[in-house]
């Protein structure tokens, strides 16, 4: 694997959540001029419009989230280990100074950097960053 595609997942992940948050945030302004537009003769159109591009924003806005990217980059880490998806935990981990997550997210977390350190094409430094990055950076939630 190249250096241009080792942190291309992460990268595109990051991309593909923040169209995710412009398009729902276009598509709400759209709902809510048609909304203003039409008035009370056409009033759903614009509300219909409305609630799906504020549910693509929501989704968008809620995929970008820290602990949200770590936990899928672990997710995919665990079902798929390879040096890609090792990589984007790895930058997910590092991304921000301070990860707060729950004792089950952590745990998946954990799961996930094992897994990848058994597997036969192992990066060996990588897998040690992974276990260094995880005990840097990830932090308890209090509740």
């Amino acid at each position: 694997m190249n250096a241009r595609s080792e942190a291309e997942c992460y990268t595109r992940y990051r991309a593909t959540a923040r169209r995710f948050e412009l398009f729902g945030a276009a598509i709400l302004a759209a709902g809510v001029l048609c909304y203003t537009a039409f008035g009370d003769s056409v009033k759903w159109p614009g509300v219909a419009l409305g609630a799906v591009g504020l549910c693509a924003f929501a989704l968008g806005a809620a995929s970008l989230r820290p602990h949200n990217v770590v936990k899928s980059f672990a997710l995919q880490c665990m079902q798929n280990p390879n040096e890609e998806y090792a990589r984007g935990l790895l930058n997910a981990l590092t991304a921000e100074r301070r990860i707060r997550l729950t004792m089950r997210s952590i745990r998946m977390v954990e799961g996930a950097v094992i897994t990848y350190a058994r597997t036969e094409n192992v990066d060996k430094e990588l897998a040690e960053r992974l276990a260094a990055a995880l005990h840097e950076h990830v932090v308890k939630k209090t509740f």
